[in-house]
């Protein structure tokens, strides 16, 4: 039964099967039918605890607003890239400063742009990827241990020079890295190619060398700058998995084979498989990329773009957040709290506001809170561990650290 199962879920993901009167027999996240199922969730669902650390209160690092992709938090420490920062702040787990790493710039040890921060348990190393290298930094005394550019594993013979209209130049790479995932001292790579617009999963060894290529479903179709639509990669279940572009699909890796695992339903939506513009339109629907997207045991919590017809929230916003729950096979989309003017989980563990997974990590989930706003949410809820909090901060504080402890 497994095997049928799997052999009908894979003709389903080549045929893109998209309609909602299909019926299926394998996992489907049906953000088409979550439409329709605009429902209140309680975190006691899926957490047993929550807590709310403030960052640096007693130290002089001013670190303003925090984005979800310039923070990490393992087991150990909190890493956070401030805005207009030239460097990257590292936190102890109680929240107190330990050391600055790192310096923004284009010399040696330098980092040009973070696009993403990832630690690996199995090393003292943090990566710092974006631009054009990688730069990896020692967590013991924040010295730099090295940096590499991966862009020079592929063909730049192809590679475009672009001019502007002030005279400035450009290089546009031929193949695309969107992605990079650090595991066990490797290195995966979403990558998708301009011209052929194939992509691949390309697995890096430690030694910088490439170990293999997995293939990923090919598409013929490229986004508003004209780029082929590629893959994301995330941890999951201690195994690397990857959205497809067209964000219909999560895999996993097995091996060197790509096993589809999730199709996501879109309905009579229009996706970006079946628009006729690369633009974006008001009919469209789609899993938002550049938005968080997370999966624990339990369930899966990401943000879908919402057609112009089919908006749920009273501020209007097409942005809508949505939970598929694992045990029930639901989709829905998570309830906008008026009072809080937010859509989130309900906080019923301590009364507390609501919560947004910004990052997940092990058994925890994250995400920050500006200072003004903890202070304001606090007055509307019952938690005494908010109000505690609260009495220490002023609108001029840090950023609060939420973390939520999943069952």
């Amino acid at each position: 039964m497994k095997l049928l199962s799997r052999i009908i879920f894979s003709i389903a993901v080549f045929l893109h099967i998209g309609c909602s009167n299909v019926e299926t027999r394998y996992e489907v996240i049906d953000l088409a039918g979550a439409v329709h199922n605009v429902e209140p969730c309680k975190l006691s669902t899926y957490a047993s605890n929550i807590d709310y650390l403030p960052i640096g209160l007693e130290d002089s690092v001013l670190l303003g607003d925090i984005y979800y992709h310039k923070f990490l938090v393992d087991e150990e420490y909190i890493f956070i890239v401030a805005p207009k920062m030239k460097c990257i702040y590292m936190f102890g787990r109680d929240g107190k400063l330990i050391r600055s790493i790192g310096q923004r710039g284009r010399a040696y040890g330098e980092y040009t742009a973070t696009r993403s921060m990832m630690s690996d348990s199995g090393s003292d190393l943090l990566m710092v990827e974006g631009g054009n290298k990688t730069v990896f930094y020692s967590t013991t005394d924040g010295s730099c241990k090295g940096e590499y550019n991966f862009d020079e594993l592929f063909d730049k013979s192809k590679d475009q020079l672009m001019v502007a209209r002030d005279g400035r130049s450009q290089i546009l790479s031929n193949v695309t890295i969107a992605k990079i995932v650090m595991k066990d001292k490797k290195f995966y790579l979403a990558t998708g190619d301009q011209s052929t617009l194939d992509q691949a999963l390309i697995i890096v060894g430690e030694n910088g060398a490439i170990e293999s290529r997995v293939e990923i479903r090919k598409t013929e179709v490229r986004n508003f700058f004209n780029n082929v639509l590629t893959a994301s990669i995330y941890e999951y279940d201690n195994k690397i998995n990857l959205i497809h572009g067209l964000q219909d699909t999560i895999y996993q890796l097995e091996g060197e084979r790509l096993i589809p695992r999730i199709a996501i339903n879109y309905g009579n939506y229009q996706t970006l498989s079946t628009q006729k513009s690369r633009r974006r339109s008001n009919n469209s629907m789609q899993v938002a990329v550049g938005y968080q997207f997370i999966e624990s045991a339990a369930m899966i919590a990401g943000t879908v773009f919402l057609p112009s017809s089919a908006v749920v929230y009273s501020n209007g916003s097409q942005y809508s957040n949505f939970v598929y729950d694992k045990a029930s096979r639901k989709s829905v989309i998570v309830d906008y709290q008026e009072e809080f003017d937010m859509a989130g989980f309900i906080n019923d563990i301590d009364g507390g506001m609501p919560f947004w997974p910004q990052q997940l990590r092990g058994n925890k989930m994250f995400s920050f809170v500006d200072a003004g706003t903890f202070i304001e949410m606090s007055k509307k809820c019952n938690s005494p561990k908010m109000k505690e909090v609260a009495r220490k901060l002023t609108e001029e504080s840090n950023p609060v650290l939420v973390e939520v402890t999943l069952k």
